[in-house]
């Protein structure tokens, strides 16, 4: 189920540290429809991602689904490929090595994880996205019991890119964009269109302050000069402060949400922790 060029009107189920959330199409965006605390303790066992997934579908499912992962479930990092390796199976092994270097334990074996790589002969720099063979078979396993057809995995941050766009007018196609998970702010920066920089663990930023201070951060750590780029930030929703029009006019929020704003459902715990066998 990797695929990632599918996009249009579709639900969109979010994975993400802390709860899954059902998001539907409106005009306008997209809005929160249900959504299912998880209780930390660790990823969903297959029988309680399938209740979940049962109770936020309780029928069959006609337009297509996409899951979308947040980092904590499907790690993200940027691999320098010095720009001397062409071969796709060559940066498909140095990303997995990469990732194994981070990852590999005696319970996580990075060697059977499914990959997806994003470069282009010639780019020193690669993409890489790693998701554990166990997630994988536990929420394609549930989805089609669901009867989720079309159902395709992504990773939030690419899901996010394909979404909003955040290049569009970007002089030079140079400038940076910010994801914002539930736990963390991933930070890309695009020279030219092509990935120069990645951050995949900074902190969340909660206004367009924190985001300022953090391209500042990121713009000293990659050695450049720091300038009033363009910078989008997408997130679910918009911050509590809107950003200043005048101070961070270089600076859009675009938020996933829109539309009319609902009450979404929060649907119960089922009878055990999901962190644990059922």
């Amino acid at each position: 189920m990797w695929l990632f060029d599918k996009f249009g009107p579709r639900d969109c189920v979010r994975l993400s540290r802390d709860a899954i959330e059902r998001w539907v199409d409106v005009q306008g965006g997209m809005k929160l429809a249900a959504s299912h605390a998880l209780d930390g303790a660790g990823l969903p066992q297959p029988n309680a991602m399938l209740a979940v997934l049962r109770a936020m579908y309780p029928a069959p499912q006609r337009a297509g689904v996409d899951l979308v992962l947040d980092s904590t479930w499907l790690p993200l990092l940027l691999v320098d490929t010095g720009g001397v390796l062409w071969s796709r199976p060559q940066v498909e092994a140095l990303v997995r090595h990469r990732l194994g270097l981070l990852y590999d334990n005696g319970a996580a074996k990075v060697s059977t994880w499914n990959l997806r790589v994003d470069h282009r002969a010639g780019d020193r720099y690669a993409l890489g996205a790693g998701l554990p063979e166990d997630v994988r078979q536990s929420l394609s396993n549930a989805a089609r019991e669901v009867g989720l057809r079309g159902a395709v995995l992504t990773p939030a941050f690419h899901w996010a890119l394909q979404r909003l766009r955040p290049n569009r007018g970007w002089p030079g196609r140079t400038g940076w964009f910010v994801w914002l998970e539930q736990d963390r702010a991933i930070v890309s920066r695009f020279d030219r269109g092509r990935f120069t920089g990645f951050n995949a663990g900074a902190p969340r930023c909660e206004d367009a302050d924190d985001v300022e201070r953090l391209i500042q951060t990121e713009s000293c750590r990659l050695g450049i000069e720091t300038k009033r780029e363009p910078v989008v930030v997408g997130a679910w929703g918009m911050p509590s402060a809107r950003p200043d029009r005048l101070r961070h006019s270089h600076l859009r929020w675009l938020p996933i949400a829109g539309g009319t704003e609902t009450t979404h459902r929060h649907l119960p715990l089922p009878p055990q922790p999901l962190g644990s066998a059922i």
